[in-house]
């Protein structure tokens, strides 16, 4: 640093000695005068802005506004500050190697995305802009640069080091308590909306405008009281965010008709959404200008003449190459130890113990007991856990012997029917080195069951919240959500868990304990009324983002793993969330020694204290730009290692003895017309609950591999908008001749993309509109109707009919003559059609729409249109699929008897 400067002094001070020519070049510098001052510090303030919007700090957006918002400002900011040609060679292999690296990570951006993906590739543009060749804001990016490298490595310090989070959440409250006492609102928060990650990049800016000036005590004030003003404003309005909306003018609710119609757009509706989800944007905006404001008008940003200062800043020889490589080397060093991660991939042979009472129940889904309150809870994990190798026995003993047989203990939702000997036994044990998954819900304090987790954590540093934690976007979302690096909590896909509803708890933590998940932006809703009701409101007062979701913490020689959202357990978001929840049982039975291990933490820390070092004291922005690329590859290289090694593959051969497997994968890879929402009209939770019924395991599958489809049994797509590359057809074809099962559900207008694959098996759903140059007709839509399938005769009583509901068919073309109908549409044309492909079968029906929650089961269980006639159409279609004998569905008006829980219906 100080060579740096002295170099700086020494060049300006020559520059009278210098030839004419290089004086009237560094004139010509001089000469570009406010104009390109205040361009480059402009450019500056941008590319800071997108870094902390990359990083997630800009409050609540959607994954594709926050990376689209982060890289116009970067493309803005190149703009601004574009870089002069020169004939330096070696100045031209070096913004050649730096463009050539930035382009080779914006390319896969697509399949390495993320937070801190996003945020080094930013960084990797401020060191290519610094270095650009000599000019005007030459110092000044030089210093970004410096700044958003050392931010980053704190940026990982918080995800690879999660004990740090504890520290850093009770200094976020603390500064919530204090400015409520100046403004009279109470105001308790986190890290995340106490801006506490901001804040450092912020001060590490202002750090550099100070160093590059005369180093005073009055301008270091200046610069300080600057940025406690801007925060200090910016917690006043967060803490005042109840007021602001009751300013605003009041707006009479949507009217939600059919069709629907969008409601005009109107200015207090979209305030009122971003109150208080998006005002940390207005803390990076305020923060920013006010530095850009600084440093224009620093001493820093000025020479002695007064001129903007450019000659000499990093010195006219090449960069140390040794530096350089020590840097690139420690940072390669920094993402193996803080990602890479060996262990095994299923239960095999591991024995799991859980409790058989407490606040829940382990019912499957039945036959003729429909929507929501039939789902059952926990019924299907002992299927998961079968899949996966290992065996759960349930216990309300808790012995001694059956503990020690145990590999880990559930105990899932535990009220007070465990008695103290019974918990301390559990204790003992966890001690004596096993490991617990404790699965907490809303307390319960009244009623004959009893929430018990409260003295089950007694003795730890982990507690949970009596509160509901929830999410403004409903259940809870992975743009929202920071995952710990470790094995055990990997999001998987990071995208579309799907494995948090909104009816948890949070949990309070204290050192040792660390978080393996935390809810950025959400509240903590105070008792469990609203997960009895669903109404959840943010009022004044309640704890405001940040809400720890999943933790750990060591006790004894093991482990205690606590989820304040046991839905990825369950029956339901089991379907999208056994990623997760296999993970936790994999690393629960058998601890990989990974990255959450003592030993990997301190090495982690060491080598990003190492790292920081040596970017201080090597600061040519080659180097940096050189840790940025390392980083940006090296780390999602090794998080996919890391996922690769700990995946899970469940094999549905270990879940029966007949031929066909019983996992039914459910294509969520390319695209499909189901949504996300667990209940929406447009979700698949009642075909899930469906296939449970007939002892099938359904799991979305977020890329097909021949790994997975070794051990299913069906492949389910529903309309798939983005098409099958070849290799992923030649995998289902061979699934399917092996003795598989393909069910693809499609109409016309999403017909294109699973064409192609379709014509490998005989089949055709003709496009609609026809594309120009088409060498086919329009087809005809059928619409919403009722199709006859099947007469049946019974031996007493009348005959009847029954039928299937289209909510919008399509005809369905058979290729080749060996196909079986099964249901026609108008003008019999087939809308269901079956045909025989080596050993397995392929069924196609002609309406994208029809498994999807509102053409087959409502969350109340209501019957659609008076009858649940697809329920049982998809009854009797699969037991002709599994060949258990054909099931004959029940003639129109049949009700379904009432029974007992855990009788089978008829």
């Amino acid at each position: 640093m100080a060579s740096e400067d002295s170099r700086t002094i020494s060049a300006v001070a020559d520059q009278p000695n210098r030839p004419a020519a290089s004086r009237s070049s560094a004139a010509g510098v001089r000469g570009v005068g406010t104009q390109g001052q205040v361009a480059q510090v402009t450019a500056a303030c941008l590319m800071v802005s997108a870094a902390g919007i990359a990083a997630g700090l800009g409050g609540l957006w959607a994954e594709p506004w926050r990376i689209a918002l982060t890289w116009l400002l970067v493309v803005v900011a190149l703009c601004l500050a574009p870089a002069r040609r020169s004939e330096s060679p070696v100045r031209k292999r070096r913004m050649g190697l730096a463009a050539g690296g930035l382009g080779l990570l914006i390319l896969p951006v697509g399949f390495l995305r993320g937070e801190l993906h996003e945020v080094l590739l930013v960084t990797v543009a401020a060191a290519w802009l610094a270095a650009g060749e000599p000019q005007e804001g030459r110092r000044l990016w030089l210093r970004v640069t410096r700044a958003l490298a050392v931010w980053t490595l704190f940026l990982l310090a918080i995800r690879f080091v999660p004990g740090l989070w504890p520290m850093l959440d009770a200094a976020g409250r603390r500064l919530g308590r204090g400015v409520s006492q100046l403004v009279d609102r109470p105001l308790e928060i986190g890290v995340t909306f106490a801006g506490l990650e901001w804040l450092v990049l912020i001060g590490l800016l202002y750090l550099e405008s100070w160093r590059s000036g005369s180093r005073k005590l009055r301008p270091a004030l200046a610069l300080a009281s600057g940025l406690i003003v801007v925060h200090l404003v910016y917690l006043g309005l967060l803490a005042q965010t109840h007021d602001l909306l009751a300013r605003l003018p009041e707006v009479a609710e949507p009217v939600f008709d059919h069709p629907y119609e969008p409601p005009d757009w109107r200015w207090p509706v979209a305030v009122g959404t971003w109150l208080p989800w998006k005002l940390p944007l207005l803390a990076i905006l305020g923060h920013v200008a006010m530095w850009g404001f600084a440093w224009r008008w620093s001493e820093g940003a000025r020479g002695p003449s007064g001129s903007y200062q450019t000659a000499g800043v990093l010195g006219s020889s090449a960069p140390s190459m040794r530096a350089g490589g020590l840097l690139a080397a420690s940072a390669l060093a920094l993402a193996v130890a803080a990602t890479f991660c060996r262990g095994p991939a299923d239960l095999d042979g591991r024995l799991l113990l859980a409790n058989v009472r407490g606040r829940m129940d382990w019912e499957r889904p039945q036959h003729d007991r429909y929507g929501q309150p039939a789902a059952g809870m926990f019924g299907m994990l002992p299927r998961l856990i079968n899949s996966l190798g290992g065996t759960l026995q349930l216990t309300e003993q808790w012995s001694e012997d059956e503990l020690a047989a145990a590999d880990a203990v559930l105990l899932l939702h535990p009220c007070t029917s465990i008695s103290p000997d019974q918990r301390e036994r559990i204790l003992g044990y966890v001690r004596r080195g096993g490991s617990l998954l404790l699965a907490a819900e809303p307390y319960q304090g009244f009623g004959p069951v009893i929430s018990g987790h409260e003295a089950l954590l007694a003795a730890t540093a982990i507690r949970v919240r009596r509160d509901v934690a929830a999410s403004p976007t409903g259940p809870w979302q992975p743009p929202g959500m920071l995952w710990a690096e470790h094995p055990g909590a990997a999001a998987w896909p990071i995208q579309r868990t799907g494995a948090f509803d909104s009816f948890g708890s949070s949990l309070a933590l204290r050192w040792p304990a660390r978080p393996l998940l935390v809810g950025r932006w959400g509240w903590s809703n105070p008792g469990s009324d609203a997960a009895r009701t669903g109404v959840r409101r943010f009022e004044p007062g309640e704890r405001l983002g940040d809400l720890v979701l999943a933790a750990e913490q060591r006790y004894g020689r093991g482990r205690i793993v606590v989820l304040g959202n046991s839905f990825s357990l369950t029956n339901e978001g089991g379907v999208r969330g056994y990623g997760l929840s296999g993970r936790l049982l994999q690393y629960l039975t058998a601890p990989p020694r990974g990255p959450q291990t003592a030993p990997r933490q301190l090495l982690t820390l060491a080598l990003l204290v190492a790292t920081g070092v040596l970017l201080v004291r090597h600061p040519a922005p080659e180097h940096l730009g050189a840790m940025a690329m390392v980083l940006a590859l090296a780390l999602p290289a090794g998080q996919q290692f890391r996922r690769h090694q700990t995946r899970v593959v469940p094999d549905g051969n270990l879940l029966t003895a007949e031929p066909l497997s019983r996992l039914v994968y459910l294509d969520a890879a390319h695209s499909p017309a189901f949504s996300d929402g667990q209940w929406s009209p447009d979700g698949i939770n009642g075909l899930a609950l469906t296939l449970m019924r007939s002892d099938l395991m359904p799991l979305a599958m977020p890329r097909v591999t021949g790994e997975r489809l070794a051990g299913a049994g069906m492949f389910v797509a529903i309309a798939p908008s983005r098409g099958y590359s070849g290799a992923v057809q030649r995998k289902l074809q061979e699934f399917v001749q092996r003795g598989g099962v393909l069910i693809c559900m499609v109409g016309a207008e999403e017909a294109a993309a699973s064409a192609p694959l379709l014509a490998r098996f005989g089949f055709r759903v003709p496009r609609s509109p026809v594309p120009t140059g088409g060498d086919w007709k329009e087809p005809e839509p059928l619409g919403h109707m009722r199709s006859m399938y099947m007469d049946v005769h019974p031996v007493e009583g009348e005959p009847y009919q029954v039928g299937l509901v289209l909510y919008a068919g399509w005809p369905v073309q058979m290729l080749r003559d060996d196909g079986e109908v099964l249901a026609y549409g108008a003008d019999e044309r087939p809308v269901a059609v079956m045909r025989q492909v080596g050993r397995g079968r392929v069924v196609v029906i002609g309406d994208s729409h029809f498994a999807l929650n509102k053409n087959l089961e409502s969350s109340g269980g209501e019957p659609l249109d008076g009858a649940y006639e697809n329920a049982h159409f998809w009854r009797w279609l699969l037991s002709r699929l599994l060949e258990q004998g054909e099931w004959i569905p029940p003639p129109p008006g049949y009700q379904a008897p009432d029974f007992a829980a855990g009788e089978e219906g008829p």
